[in-house]
C-alpha cells in the first residue's frame, strides 16, 4: 500500500471514530437527562416533586396576585387560603411518604386541594379580578401544555 492510500485510510478511520464519539456521546448525554423522558430530567423522588412543586405555587400566586391587584384585606384572606392549601397539600406528601406508587393518586388530590383554593379565592374577589383570574388561568393551563410536551 501506498503511503497516499495509507494516510487517506486513517483519515477515514479518524472520520469514522470520530462520528462514532459524537454519535454514542450525544446518547450518553441524553441518558443523562432522563433518556427522552416526559420533561427531559431524570424521574424525582416524591421530595423533589414535592419541592419543585412549592416552588412553582409559591411564584405562581405571587404572580397572581400582583395581577389580580387585591387589597390588603382581600390579600390577607387570600394569604389565608393559600397557607391552608400548602398544609392540606403538605400533608398529602406526607402520607405518600417515598412511595412513587402512591403518587398518581395524590396528584388528583393536589389537584382537587388547587380547585378547592381557587373556588374560595373566587369568592373574595370582585367581577374584575375574576376576569382577570379567568385570564391567568388560561395562561398556566398553555405553560402546563408546553411543558407536558
Amino acid at each position: 500500500m501506498r503511503a497516499k492510500d495509507s494516510r487517506k485510510l486513517i483519515r477515514l478511520a479518524t472520520m469514522l471514530a470520530l462520528c462514532v464519539l459524537m454519535a454514542t456521546g450525544g446518547a450518553i448525554q441524553a441518558q443523562g437527562r432522563g433518556g427522552g423522558q416526559r420533561g427531559g430530567g431524570q424521574r424525582m423522588d416524591p421530595a423533589q416533586m414535592r419541592t419543585q412543586m412549592e416552588k412553582r405555587s409559591e411564584t405562581q400566586y405571587k404572580k397572581m396576585c400582583e395581577t389580580l391587584v387585591l387589597s390588603q384585606e382581600q390579600q390577607k384572606q387570600a394569604d389565608e387560603l393559600f397557607n391552608k392549601a400548602q398544609d392540606d397539600r403538605e400533608k398529602l406528601f406526607e402520607k405518600i411518604g417515598g412511595d412513587r406508587s402512591k403518587m398518581r393518586s395524590m396528584f388528583e388530590k393536589v389537584r382537587k386541594t388547587q380547585q378547592d383554593f381557587m373556588k374560595e379565592l373566587e369568592k373574595l374577589l370582585t367581577e374584575e379580578q375574576k376576569e382577570r383570574l379567568e385570564l391567568i388561568k388560561k395562561e398556566l393551563a398553555e405553560q402546563r401544555k408546553r411543558r407536558n410536551r
